[in-house]
């Protein structure tokens, strides 16, 4: 670690995050990737990506983000969480009234509620 090329980050300046960051966009297949420090920075990210304060997230009652990030989502960026079971087609309801079918749900009875992931575009 002490011999270890570092830089600034913010600047791009750190070549082993411009790697890392360079690696997880090409496994992804995306443009670009951002390294964030834990799993709760990077949640936080995506709903201030996606969310202006007063929006609701909508979080099953054992979600992570729900049960164990301190309530970082209404105290960082301003959102509503309220606890609750989520039919799966309530869920699909809800994001077609909203968004349209421009939305991907993959299948339940592969993945858990913690790795389910809804896709859309704003177009």
């Amino acid at each position: 670690m002490s011999e270890a090329e570092v830089g600034d980050d913010v600047y791009s300046e750190d070549p082993t995050v411009n790697r890392l960051e360079a690696l997880a966009a090409k496994m992804l297949g995306k443009e670009d990737a951002l390294f964030v420090t834990s799993g709760t920075q990077g949640n936080q990210v995506a709903i201030l990506t996606h969310c202006r304060p007063g929006d609701e997230v909508i979080l099953e009652a054992e979600s992570h983000i729900f049960l164990s990030e301190a309530g970082a989502a209404a105290a960082l960026v301003g959102v509503l969480a309220a606890p609750g079971i989520i039919a799966l087609e309530t869920m699909v309801d809800c994001l077609a009234s909203r968004f349209g079918n421009t939305f991907i749900l993959f299948s339940e009875k592969q993945y858990t509620w913690e790795n389910i992931v809804f896709l859309y575009s704003s177009s």
